[in-house]
């Protein structure tokens, strides 16, 4: 199963970034608290404003409220500025923040809307559409996937300008089309919205897309439907080329699948070729993050320059020169990657820390994290909601507040030893920053992950350097096959290691699940926690206590709500069915041999709603109290609960002289083709239309069942069905 784990997207790379290169000066004591950290508060105000717009955006007040904010501030900055009065600007500041949430507040909602499809709104269905690619081709189990963005579309015979990005998939079934970016497309067809999530708990893809700003998918199914009608020339297509380029050169020199695949994941940023194996295994041992270029690679690649050209600054105008040669090297890199949310935000860091020290100014390491916060929501608001973006920041900052605390608990004489115990200790204080967050979106936690850490950072560092000496050297056969030599034997090495640390008896905690009202009690409880041996405060501690009481309390009634639960569930799943009778944290699935073929299914459309609910980790049991099963060829029959339910797999052949009572009868594998048949055989209390009948049959069943009055739950339509029989009884 494809296991992810708590990224340390900026983990090394800060520490290599701030505690070698940039000074931390210390603040002066005469600097008021209001006026030592502008950006901070300036940060806070937008993200906000952020929030109030993402979750409130019609609130009417706020464009009244901004233009008084925005006439009161003039009117204070005048009369301090006339008269040099000073006693006024905690008033100022207040005002310049209350600007920036209604700004950020603004900004967001015209953000938000300006690349919707607008043109969905108006009727007509859409006949044809150009689009150019934003993206290379990425390969899927059954499809080719890319971005593309809408030009122009024809409806009602009549062309017509139109913009918007669209999810293109290509059915692999027939001659597909091998996109790069720039490719300018002819297509057939109406692009659709992307569905909501259809089963508790289900990861939200329309709502990650729609942070992306894409809005639309469209499937292509037939060679004629999609046409290449030329190429835009331009910058971004050239970065996309040489990446291409660059791919090719480490597919040519290294032979090991695996290690290519992850060498080119390091280096570049291409991550499609990780398969299921990869992916839990380092994610197991907590280094996930290797994986994704992020702020480990960024702070590699301003090491490679820093050592290259550090004698610069023996010059005069070294110094400058070095930081535009750093500045300049490191958005390159970020352009070869694509740009990626992960790239862009470490080398913004990075150049604002680089900026900060060659111009010696007085500074805060909070106050430049936050101006890189505040730059990055300007660019992009949505951010804010990206994972990777909430845990580089808080990895960055719980390295900068805890490292040297962590670090200067012990001590080594030894070199080599105080350098890794320098190493954990940056490990331990990335996760103990971001580990409640980790726990909130990927339910799971490495134990052995500064043990792996130890190993896997090092190696990063090697084969991201031997990666590039790759690239650079490509131009000799023979120098680059023997680079592509030893990177496949350090990543075979390094695979084999995580491979053992995986194997480990104990090596992750997994299953967990945390609320959100939990996991903000968890931060509040680690900062009260710091603020305790940081400032030996006593009240602190009672409210550290208080915290853990009402958590522990939070857990209590979740843990016996699950032990009482009794649930019927019918997923939805595309082509296929599932269900769960579940009593307490326990259960037993019927599902099809589809899904128990593609365990990706499971894991996207299933196991977020057994964590939610509770159910314990591939526990399945047949014996569970008040459930028996009988299985034929054309049926299964269900007792749960009192409750009689039955399932019709291959047709409706019964010979007995009255119906049958059930309370659910539910329809699987288009075995039934005519409802008019069901009432002669059958007495039923709920019909369910499962998700594995093909679209058309459902809707035919649909129908029908409206038309008869029938109490029905059509799965393809309407989505998942949770029957709670313990809140029947006691109704």
């Amino acid at each position: 199963m494809s296991i992810i784990t708590i990224p340390h997207q900026t983990t090394f790379s800060s520490t290599f970034c701030i505690f070698k290169y940039i000074p931390i000066p210390k603040i002066k004591t005469n600097v008021s608290a209001w006026n030592r950290f502008p950006f901070i508060r300036f940060a806070f105000a937008w993200i906000l404003g952020i929030l109030l717009a993402y979750n409130y955006p019609f609130f009417s007040f706020m464009w009244p409220l901004s233009w008084i904010s925005l006439s009161m501030y003039l009117a204070l900055f005048l009369l301090l500025r006339k008269h040099q009065l000073h006693a006024a600007n905690p008033l100022q500041g207040f005002l310049m923040v209350l600007l920036l949430l209604l700004m950020g507040y603004h900004y967001t909602l015209f953000f938000i809307a300006y690349d919707k499809p607008h043109f969905l709104e108006n009727t007509g269905t859409i006949e044809y559409f150009t689009a150019t690619a934003r993206e290379n081709t990425e390969s899927k189990t059954s499809s080719i996937k890319t971005v593309v963005e809408i030009t122009a579309i024809k409806r009602s015979g009549r062309w017509e300008a139109a913009d918007g990005k669209v999810l293109l998939y290509q059915s692999r079934k027939t001659n597909t089309l091998d996109l790069r970016y720039g490719d300018r497309l002819l297509l057939k067809g109406n692009p659709r919205t992307i569905p909501t999530p259809a089963n508790p708990a289900e990861f939200d893809y329309k709502k990650y897309l729609a942070d992306q700003k894409i809005y639309l998918q469209h499937f292509v199914y037939a060679p004629e439907a999609i046409r290449h009608i030329g190429t835009e020339n331009s910058l971004w297509r050239k970065g996309w080329q040489l990446r291409a380029r660059f791919k090719m050169i480490i597919q040519e020199n290294l032979q090991d699948k695996k290690a290519t695949d992850i060498a080119l994941a390091l280096v570049l940023g291409v991550k499609e070729g990780l398969n299921t194996e990869i992916k839990g295994a380092y994610a197991a041992a907590g280094a996930m993050h290797i994986l994704a270029v992020s702020g480990l690679h960024v702070g590699i690649v301003y090491g490679i320059i820093v050592l290259l050209f550090s004698k610069l600054t023996l010059y005069k105008a070294g110094k400058i020169i070095l930081v535009l040669l750093s500045l300049s090297f490191l958005w390159m890199y970020a352009f070869i990657t694509g740009f990626s949310p992960s790239v862009v935000r470490a080398v913004t860091m990075f150049s604002l820390f680089i900026v900060a020290k060659s111009i010696a100014r007085q500074t805060n390491i909070y106050n430049t994290l936050a101006l890189a916060a505040f730059l990055l929501l300007c660019y992009n608001p949505l951010w804010l909601f990206s994972v990777g973006f909430q845990l580089s920041f808080l990895a960055v900052m719980g390295i900068v507040y805890l490292q040297p605390k962590i670090y200067h608990t012990l001590y080594f004489e030894n070199k080599l030893a105080d350098a890794l115990w320098a190493l954990t200790a940056v490990s331990i204080a990335a996760q103990v920053a971001t580990f409640p967050l980790g726990l909130y979106y990927f339910h799971q936690f490495p134990i052995y992950f500064a043990v792996a850490n130890l190993v896997v950072i090092p190696a990063a560092y090697i084969i991201l350097i031997l990666g590039f000496l790759l690239l650079f050297t490509s131009f000799n056969s023979i120098i680059a096959s023997f680079i592509g030599q030893i990177l496949d034997f350090i990543i075979s090495t390094l695979n084999s290691f995580v491979f053992r640390m995986e194997m480990i008896p104990g090596n992750i905690i997994d299953n967990i699940y945390l609320s959100s009202f939990q996991t903000m009690l968890l931060f509040l409880a680690i900062l009260c926690l710091i603020a305790l041996f940081h400032l030996k405060r006593l009240h602190y501690g009672i409210i550290f206590l208080m915290l853990f009481l009402v958590g522990m309390s939070s857990q209590a009634r979740r843990v016996y709500a699950v032990k009482h639960q009794r649930k019927i569930v019918f997923y939805a799943i595309n082509n296929a069915s599932a269900t769960d009778f579940i009593a307490g944290d326990k259960s037993v699935m019927i599902l099809d041999s589809l899904i128990g073929a593609d365990h990706s299914k499971y894991a996207f459309h299933i196991e977020p709603s057994r964590l939610q609910m509770g159910l314990k980790k591939d526990t399945e049991d047949n014996q569970i109290q008040g459930f028996a099963a009988i299985e034929k060829r054309r049926y299964i029959g269900v007792v749960f609960e009192g409750k009689k339910i039955l399932f019709i797999k291959n047709g409706v052949e019964l010979k007995h002289d009255r119906p049958i009572d059930v309370d659910y009868l539910i329809i699987s594998d288009d075995a039934v083709k005519d409802l008019s048949v069901l009432n002669q055989k059958f007495t039923f209390k709920m019909l369910i239309i499962d998700s594995s009948n093909k679209n058309y049959v459902a809707e035919k069943l649909r129908y029908e069942a409206d038309s008869l009055n029938l109490a029905f739950h059509s799965i393809p339509h309407s989505g998942s069905l949770t029957i709670d029989i313990i809140a029947k009884k006691l109704k």
